[in-house]
C-alpha cells in the first residue's frame, strides 16, 4: 500500500487527470475532422450567400411585376364599374408601382442573365390601353350625369305644371293628361336606375323603350296639352326628350368602345402575363433552384464528413471510457467487499489501499471510519436497553390514547363499543342485563359558538367530571363524539334502576359548572335502553338508546325517556324524511310563500311573511311545521335559512319592479342562523346589491331564541345599527316575559294564535289580547295578531288599536307573483269584508289607491 504522503502517493495520478488525458485525444481528432468538414461546408455557406444576395431578391422582383400586373387590371376595372376620383387615383397609383417594379426587376437582373428588351414596351402598350379603356368610362359617365340631369328636368317640368293645372277651373281633361304623363315618367326613370345599377345592352334597350312610351303618351295628348298649358310647353317638352335621346345614343356609342377596348385590354393582359411567366419568374425561379441544388450537393459532403468523424470519436470515446472505468473499479470493488464484510459486523475489516488518488484516500477514510464503528458498537449496545424500556413505556400510553377520549381522559367510541359488546355476549351466556344511557347537552353548538372552542373545550371536561361523579364507579362511561356521551351498565340494568340513574344525571346537570372564571348551566336529554326488552344485541341497543335520546330532544330537552318500539319506528322515518330534504334542498324543491299582513286601519298590506314549502314528486306542498324540527336537528336549518333570505330578497325587489313602492317581507330566523356571525352582515349586502333599504326586511325570532344570552343580543345590535327591523313571533307562548319587551331592540310584536283562538268564547282570552296589545302600544311596538280565521275574531280586533292582521280569513298564503295585485287592492277587500259581516266600515278603512313606482 502506497500512503499519500510519500512521494509514490503524491505523483499517482487522479481520476480527473486520467479523464483529461483520455479526452484530450478525444479532442484532437475532433478538430481534424473538423478541418476536413469545414471545407464543404464552407462552399455550402458561399452557395447559399450567392442565392440570397442575387438570385432571391432577382426572383422576388420577377414576381413583383405579376402582381402589380394584377393589381393595375383590377383598378381599371373598378374605375370601369365605378368611375370617380378614388377609382381614378387608385388607377394611377397602381399604374405608378407597375412601371416601378418593372424598373427594379431590371436593377435586381444578375450579371449574365438574358435581357428581355421588350417587357416595358409590352407594359407600356397595356398601360396605354387601359388609358383609353379609363377614358372611354370618364366619357360615358359624363353622358349619363347629362341625361340624369335632362331626366330630372324633364320630371320636374311634368310635376310643376301638373300641380299648377290642378288649382285651375275647368281643367279635368288635362288633368288626366298629365296624371298620365307622370306615370309614363315613372318607368323612363326606373329603366335609367336599373342602367346605373347593372349596366350593358339591356339596359339601354329598356331606356330606348321608356322614351318611345313617353313620347307615344305625349302624342296622345298632345291636344290637350296644347290647349293647357300651352303649345310652348308642349315644345319644351319634346326638347327635353331629343336631348335625352341624343345623350342616350352617346351612352351606347360609349359602351360599344368600353365593350371593345375591354377586350384588347383582356387580350394584352393575358399577353403580357405569359410573357411575364415565360421569359421572367419561371427564369428567376430555375436560377434560384440551381442555387439551392449547388448548396445542398455541398451540403451532403459536409454530412458524409461528420458522420464519419462522429464514428471515429465514438470509438475513442469507447476505448477511452474503458480505460478509465478499469482504472477505477478494481478500487471500488475493494471497497464493496470491505463495506459488505463491515455490514455483517466484522468490525476488524480494513480496505486495501491503491489506484486513483481519490479511492486511494477514500480506502484510508473508510478504514477510520471502521475503527470508530467498532468503538461505537459497544456504545450502541448500552442504549439499546434503554431504549426498549422507553419503547415499552410509550407502547402503554399509545394503547391508552387509542381507547381514550384526549380531551376528557372518558374511554372513547371505539373502547364504548367494545365493551359493549363484551357486556352483552356476557348477559346472553348468563342470563344477564345490560343497560345503555345516551346522552346528549343541549345547544352543545350554540354554547361552543358563542363561548370559543377553547372554553368549549373547558366546558366538555367539566361535563366528564360532573358524568363520572353522577354515576360512580360502578358503571361505565364514554365520550361517542362532540357532545354525545354513553353510560353502561352491567349491574344494575333494570328499566326502572336505569330510569333512576337517568334521572341522577339529569339532576346532577342542573348545578351550574365551573368553566374558568365562569359558572355555565347546561343541561342534558337521555334516552334509556335495557337488554333484553327493548333490544338482542349491540347494535340493537346502540340504536334504542339513540331513539328515546331524540324522543327526549323533541320533546323539550332537558328529560330522560324510555325506549319504546315505536321511537324505532319514527326514527326510521324521520331518516327518510332528513334524507329526502336533503335532496329537496339539493334540487331546488323548496318554495316560497307569502302570507299578507293587513292594516285594520286603513286596509293597506303592512307586510308579507315569507313561509316556505317543501314540493314533493307528487306535487303537494309539505308545511314547515313538519319538516323544520327535523332541519334544525340535522343542521339543514342553515342551509334552508340562507336560501330563503336570499329568495325573499329577490322577491321584494320584483315586487319593486312590479310598482309596488315599499316592499316589505318578514323572514323566521333560527337561533343557529343567529350564532354564524356573518348573517345580518350578510342580509344587508344582499339587500344593498338589490338596492332595497335595509326596512324592507324584517327578522322574526321566536321568544326561545331570545333566552340564549348575549350571543342573541349583539347580534340583534347589530342588526338593528344596520336599519333591519326585528319582530317578537309567537308571543304569548315560551317564556313570554313582558320585561324582554322592554329590554330587547325590538320594532314589531306578533301574537300567537293560541291568544286569540277562543277570543269570541272566551271573555279572560279577550281581554288578555286587548291587554297585550295596549301593553306594546304603549312601548311604541307595531302588533300583529296571527291565526285570524273566524269572522267574530276579526269583529272583536277592530276595536283594539292600530293592528296588523294575518289569517286565512283575510288571505291564504299566495304565490310571489301575486303579491303586487294582492297589495293594490288589500283595502277594497278589507271593506267589502267587513260590509259582509255588518260593521259600519264609515271611516274604518280609507281606500289607498295603488301607487306605481315613477
Amino acid at each position: 500500500m502506497v500512503d499519500p504522503a510519500t512521494p509514490a502517493g503524491r505523483w499517482r495520478l487522479s481520476i480527473a487527470a486520467r479523464l483529461a488525458i483520455g479526452f484530450g485525444t478525444v479532442a484532437l481528432v475532433l478538430l481534424a475532422g473538423d478541418w476536413y468538414a469545414s471545407r464543404s461546408a464552407k462552399f455550402a455557406i458561399d452557395t447559399l450567400n450567392d442565392t440570397a444576395a442575387e438570385r432571391i431578391p432577382f426572383a422576388l422582383a420577377a414576381g413583383r411585376i405579376t402582381d402589380q400586373l394584377l393589381t393595375y387590371d383590377r383598378a381599371v376595372f373598378d374605375q370601369l364599374r365605378a368611375s370617380d376620383t378614388a377609382t381614378h387615383d387608385a388607377t394611377a397609383q397602381a399604374e405608378q408601382r407597375l412601371d416601378a417594379a418593372a424598373r427594379d426587376y431590371i436593377a435586381q437582373r444578375p450579371a449574365g442573365a438574358a435581357a428581355d428588351d421588350r417587357l416595358l414596351g409590352d407594359l407600356e402598350l397595356h398601360v396605354g390601353i387601359g388609358d383609353e379603356l379609363t377614358a372611354a368610362a370618364r366619357a360615358r359617365e359624363v353622358a349619363l350625369t347629362r341625361y340624369g340631369s335632362a331626366l330630372d328636368a324633364l320630371a320636374r317640368r311634368v310635376s310643376a305644371t301638373w300641380d299648377a293645372n290642378a288649382r285651375l277651373v275647368n281643367t279635368g281633361s288635362a288633368r288626366r293628361s298629365f296624371a298620365e304623363l307622370e306615370l309614363a315618367v315613372g318607368p323612363l326613370r326606373a329603366a335609367f336606375n336599373g342602367y346605373l345599377i347593372s349596366g350593358g345592352a339591356d339596359q339601354a334597350a329598356r331606356m330606348h323603350r321608356a322614351q318611345r312610351a313617353f313620347s307615344r303618351t305625349l302624342d296622345a295628348h298632345r291636344e290637350e296639352l296644347v290647349a293647357s298649358p300651352g303649345r310652348a310647353w308642349v315644345d319644351l317638352v319634346d326638347e327635353d326628350i331629343a336631348t335625352l335621346t341624343t345623350l342616350l345614343r352617346a351612352i351606347t356609342r360609349h359602351d360599344r368602345e368600353i365593350d371593345a377596348i375591354g377586350a384588347d385590354f383582356a387580350a394584352s393582359s393575358s399577353a403580357v402575363a405569359a410573357r411575364l411567366n415565360e421569359r421572367v419568374t419561371r427564369p428567376a425561379s430555375a436560377a434560384v433552384v440551381s442555387s439551392a441544388g449547388a448548396a445542398a450537393a455541398a451540403t451532403s459532403e459536409a454530412r458524409e464528413a461528420y458522420r464519419k468523424l462522429t464514428f471515429v470519436v465514438i470509438g475513442l470515446t469507447l476505448l477511452v471510457s474503458l480505460i478509465a472505468t478499469l482504472s477505477v473499479t478494481a478500487p471500488v470493488r475493494r471497497l464493496t467487499r470491505a463495506t459488505r464484510s463491515l455490514a455483517r459486523g466484522a468490525w476488524r475489516t480494513r480496505a486495501p489501499r491503491g489506484g486513483p488518488r481519490e479511492l486511494d484516500e477514500l480506502a484510508g477514510a473508510f478504514n477510520t471510519m471502521a475503527t470508530q464503528l467498532a468503538e461505537a458498537s459497544a456504545a450502541v449496545e448500552q442504549h439499546q436497553v434503554e431504549l426498549e424500556d422507553r419503547v415499552r413505556a410509550r407502547t402503554r400510553k399509545l394503547s391508552f390514547l387509542a381507547h381514550h377520549d384526549v380531551l376528557t381522559g372518558l374511554p372513547n367510541r371505539r373502547y364504548a363499543f367494545t365493551h359493549l359488546r363484551r357486556l352483552v355476549r356476557r348477559a346472553t351466556t348468563e342470563s344477564g342485563r345490560v343497560g345503555a344511557l345516551a346522552l346528549d347537552v343541549d345547544n352543545f353548538k350554540a354554547i361552543n359558538d358563542h363561548l370559543g372552542h377553547a372554553l368549549g373545550d373547558e366546558l366538555l371536561r367539566a361535563i366528564a367530571a360532573r358524568l363520572r361523579a353522577a354515576i360512580g364507579e360502578r358503571h361505565f362511561a364514554a365520550r361517542l363524539g362532540g357532545d354525545e356521551f354513553v353510560v353502561l351498565a352491567g349491574e344494575d340494568a333494570e328499566p326502572a334502576q336505569l330510569e333512576e340513574l337517568a334521572g341522577r344525571i339529569v339532576a346532577a346537570f342542573r348545578r351550574p359548572l365551573a368553566v374558568g372564571d365562569r359558572e355555565l348551566l347546561v343541561s342534558v336529554s337521555v334516552g334509556v335502553a335495557a337488554l333484553p326488552e327493548h333490544a338482542g344485541d349491540a347494535a340493537a341497543l346502540s340504536r334504542a338508546a339513540d331513539a328515546a335520546l331524540f324522543r327526549s330532544k323533541s320533546l323539550g330537552r332537558n328529560r330522560v325517556s324510555m325506549f319504546t318500539p315505536e321511537l324505532l319506528a319514527g326514527s326510521a322515518a324521520r331518516f327518510r324524511m332528513e334524507q329526502a330534504l336533503r335532496r329537496a334542498i339539493a334540487e331546488r324543491k323548496l318554495v316560497l310563500e307569502y302570507q299578507p299582513q293587513v292594516s285594520l286601519t286603513d286596509g293597506v298590506t303592512a307586510s308579507f311573511e315569507a313561509l316556505v314549502r317543501w314540493r314533493r314528486e307528487d306535487g303537494t306542498l309539505v308545511s314547515a311545521a313538519d319538516f323544520i324540527p327535523i332541519a334544525e336537528q340535522s343542521g339543514l336549518i342553515i342551509a334552508i335559512g340562507d336560501w330563503v333570505l336570499d329568495t325573499a330578497i329577490v322577491a321584494a325587489s320584483e315586487w319593486r319592479a312590479a310598482g309596488m313602492e315599499n316592499p316589505h317581507i318578514a323572514i323566521n330566523v333560527s337561533m343557529p342562523q343567529l350564532f354564524d356571525r356573518s348573517f345580518v352582515e350578510r342580509a344587508g349586502a344582499t339587500l344593498a346589491r338589490y338596492g332595497l333599504p335595509p326596512s324592507t326586511l324584517e327578522l322574526e325570532l321566536t321568544e326561545s331564541a331570545f333566552q340564549t344570552g348575549a350571543a342573541t343580543i349583539d347580534a340583534l345590535q347589530r342588526a338593528r345599527e344596520l336599519g333591519l327591523p326585528i319582530a317578537l313571533d309567537d308571543f304569548g307562548t315560551g317564556y313570554s316575559s313582558l320585561t324582554s319587551l322592554s329590554q330587547l331592540p325590538l320594532r314589531r310584536v306578533k301574537l300567537d294564535r293560541s291568544l286569540i283562538a277562543d277570543l269570541d268564547t272566551n271573555p279572560r282570552s279577550a281581554a288578555i289580547a286587548r291587554a297585550i296589545i295596549s301593553v306594546c302600544h304603549s312601548l311604541g311596538f307595531d302588533v300583529t295578531v296571527e291565526g285570524i280565521e273566524r269572522v267574530e275574531q276579526l269583529r272583536l280586533l277592530m276595536h283594539s288599536g292600530p293592528i296588523a292582521a294575518q289569517g286565512h280569513l283575510l288571505s291564504r298564503p299566495l304565490a310571489g307573483g301575486d303579491a303586487p295585485a294582492f297589495a293594490q287592492g288589500s283595502a277594497a277587500r278589507l271593506q267589502a269584508l267587513l260590509s259582509r259581516i255588518g260593521l259600519d266600515t264609515t271611516g274604518a278603512v280609507a281606500v289607498v289607491p295603488f301607487r306605481p313606482r315613477s
